[in-house]
């Protein structure tokens, strides 16, 4: 009796997070909407970060993955002599559980001691603490995000991928975040300095700034990417086949690279200013009655 209550006031706490209007109005709305009602198999896909990356292959071409060096749910099989000297270590079951590890990050930062969450974190590396690096590993391959709240994570399998570091202008290199509707790219979110002083910027699909800001402040203003026709194509292509997905996506000087493919952005909680511009953002997004 006491785990049917305790399952019983589960559904009842994730109704009253994921409250909405009915109908849904506003893309927070609509993303509360999309969290409760779709259950379609290719959300997880898009979600795990290992078998997102057979999605990207299959619809745009191997040319944009990043280089892989190692998927494993063990974290024993994490050394210094199994990777390169510059690495990004993530968790294949969420969108935190992050380490980068890089020749721009100064030696004096050091790795949290576990637990430490779902942390993003950087270090130099010489100053990798193994052990350690280690211990968040088997952390993060037991945390799972509940699955009322983001269900595609729910049946994703916990593992490890080491993949390439990308650095731009002796940083992380800016992430161009596409918010594809129905196929179609609607807005631009430009990421600066994720381990630093983080910031961002909205555009329009034809690089038109948007005075929009989420949670951080606003950034420093950018040219159009001289590439910016070849992102939006690719983004395109990866969300033809949902109402709504993020596509995350770097451009360096020789490539693009698609980092990942984002189901529930910001988990529908992301406040943004001015709030019409919430309302903006839902009026592209049609989301089905019925998920199938």
């Amino acid at each position: 009796m006491r785990e049917l209550d305790l399952d019983r006031r589960a559904r009842e706490s994730f109704r009253t997070v994921l409250a909405h209007p009915d109908p849904p109005v506003t893309f927070t709305d609509k993303m509360r909407y999309k969290m409760r009602h779709d259950r379609r198999a290719l959300l997880p896909a898009l979600a795990d970060k290992v078998a997102a990356r057979d999605y990207v292959e299959a619809k745009v071409g191997p040319h944009v993955l990043t280089k892989l060096y190692l998927v494993t749910g063990d974290a024993a099989t994490i050394r210094q002599d199994a990777l390169p000297r510059e690495f990004v270590l993530k968790a294949s079951h969420g969108c935190g559980g992050c380490a980068v590890v890089g020749d721009h990050v100064p030696s004096d930062k050091s790795l949290p001691r576990p637990p430490a969450g779902w942390v993003r974190v950087e270090v130099a590396p010489d100053s990798v603490d193994w052990s350690r690096l280690r211990a968040l590993c088997r952390e993060w391959l037991r945390l799972r995000y509940l699955p009322w709240l983001e269900w595609a994570y729910r049946n994703v399998p916990s593992r490890i991928l080491a993949e390439e570091l990308l650095v731009q202008d002796g940083r992380v290199a800016r992430d161009y975040k596409c918010f594809v509707f129905h196929g179609r790219v609607r807005a631009i979110q430009v990421i600066f300095d994720r381990f630093g002083d983080h910031s961002s910027n909205w555009y329009t699909p034809e690089w038109r700034a948007l005075p929009v800001r989420t949670q951080v402040a606003h950034g420093p203003g950018i040219e159009q990417p001289t590439a910016l026709g070849e992102m939006i194509r690719i983004a395109e292509a990866l969300g033809q086949e949902t109402d709504f997905v993020r596509v995350d996506l770097y451009a360096l000087e020789d490539r693009i690279v698609v980092g990942e493919l984002t189901n529930y952005s910001g988990g529908g909680f992301d406040p943004f200013t001015p709030a019409s511009f919430d309302l903006e953002l839902g009026s592209w997004w049609t989301p089905p009655e019925e998920y199938r």
